[in-house]
């Protein structure tokens, strides 16, 4: 059984280790900012095509529509977690690496206050995805805020073997101290 316990607790040490084996390649994430570009350009064209044409908003309310626009774009991402429709096609999504599990409204919330740049953040981050060595490298501006990038059918696989090494852990612990 103690051979049993060393494995699930070695299984444990290594989560952090085994979650970096699912991060997104760096492929993924710019087809996923193009597609989310595109998206974003085509709904401001359309938001102000529509304000100069339309004859219920006056061309002053121009401006404020298209800034209407930027704060709903931002507010539905930080709704969804940061997982906007080019994430969502590429299978990527936002985790915490402290719980290990998807980032919440509230951590991508202060994700973005602390960044104050709203879509800038992505572009510098992507300087440093460019000059990477490794998977974990890659990751570093992102994991002062304490998230990564990660493919989601990998995490979901992660996800599933470290909830059952970590419950089966305990388990054994409990065993062992009674």
């Amino acid at each position: 059984m103690t051979t049993e316990y060393e494995y699930y607790k070695q299984r444990t040490d290594e989560a952090l280790a085994d979650l970096y084996e699912t991060v997104t390649k760096v492929d993924r994430i710019i087809a996923a900012k193009v597609i989310d570009w595109l998206i974003f350009i085509t709904g401001m064209f359309f938001v102000t095509y529509y304000s100069i044409h339309s004859e219920i908003i006056n061309h002053i309310w121009v401006f404020a529509m298209m800034v209407a626009f930027l704060v709903a774009y931002h507010v539905i991402k930080v709704i969804f977690k940061g997982v906007s429709i080019g994430y969502l096609i590429m299978g990527i999504r936002f985790v915490s690496v402290k719980t290990k599990k998807p980032v919440t409204k509230q951590e991508f919330y202060q994700y973005i206050k602390n960044q104050l740049k709203f879509e800038v953040q992505y572009n510098h981050i992507f300087r440093y995805y460019f000059s990477f060595d490794d998977k974990t490298k890659q990751n570093t501006p992102m994991r002062r805020f304490g998230m990564i990038l990660v493919n989601r059918k990998d995490y979901k696989r992660f996800y599933r073997e470290y909830r059952h090494n970590k419950t089966r852990y305990y388990e054994l612990q409990e065993q062992l101290d009674k």
